[in-house]
């Protein structure tokens, strides 16, 4: 898989997790949540964590790969910040 092409699954997981409400992404983010979406026989590997919680705002950040060597010791990367008034920044 290209890198072009990772960063466009990226970009619609970041989409995704921040169209969520603030309390639903805080509690699913009590701990790191790593999973594989597999499309046309690929695979994508996703983790993602919330670096930041506070009263005002979250700031949760995504990393994806596609297993290869390459891209697996440097994946892919992108956060949001979502505001408790569900104002979002990507």
């Amino acid at each position: 898989m290209t890198e072009h092409k990772l960063r466009e699954f990226l970009t619609a997981e970041v989409c995704k997790w921040a169209s969520k409400p603030f309390d639903q992404i805080v509690a699913e983010l009590a701990d790191v949540q790593a999973y594989e979406l597999v499309t046309d026989g690929s695979p994508r590997q996703f983790e993602v964590m919330l670096v930041e919680n506070t009263s005002e705002y979250i700031h949760v950040v995504i990393s994806a790969d596609d297993g290869s060597l390459k891209l697996a010791t440097r994946p892919l990367s992108s956060s949001f910040i979502l505001y408790r008034n569900g104002g979002v920044e990507i």
